[in-house]
């Protein structure tokens, strides 16, 4: 993977994760605040979804999915979930980046035990 690939998706990840901390923010203000606040948390994200789209990548999240060997995630507490019948993401940490049907960063996600 080429340095700046990897840089440019580096720092795609990092942004989506300062968006999701901004987005936690803004719910919690004041409700005249926070509709302006999440009106602008919503442009950043298609903005991020723009920049990546020019440079040939896309970013992923996986929540509510099963994880299974066909989605680029990796469970942070996969040591918790050895006796499921059935696991799912719970929420992502960071999103995967993907380039051409490459797979530049796994996302790194929560995972939990799904009804069976």
């Amino acid at each position: 993977m080429p340095e700046l690939e990897t840089s440019f998706a580096a720092m795609a990840t990092d942004y989506w994760k300062l968006l999701r901390s901004f987005e936690k923010v803004a719910a919690a203000a004041p409700s005249d605040s926070a509709n302006r606040l999440l009106a602008q948390a919503r442009f950043a994200a298609s903005r991020l979804a723009g920049h990546l789209a020019d440079a040939g990548m896309e970013l992923a999240t996986f929540d509510g999915q099963e994880i299974t060997p066909t989605i680029p995630v990796v469970a942070i507490n996969a040591d918790e979930c050895g006796e499921y019948a059935r696991t799912i993401v719970a929420s992502t940490v960071e999103p995967a980046i993907m380039a051409g049907g490459r797979v530049l960063f796994q996302a790194r996600v929560v995972a939990a035990e799904g009804e069976a």
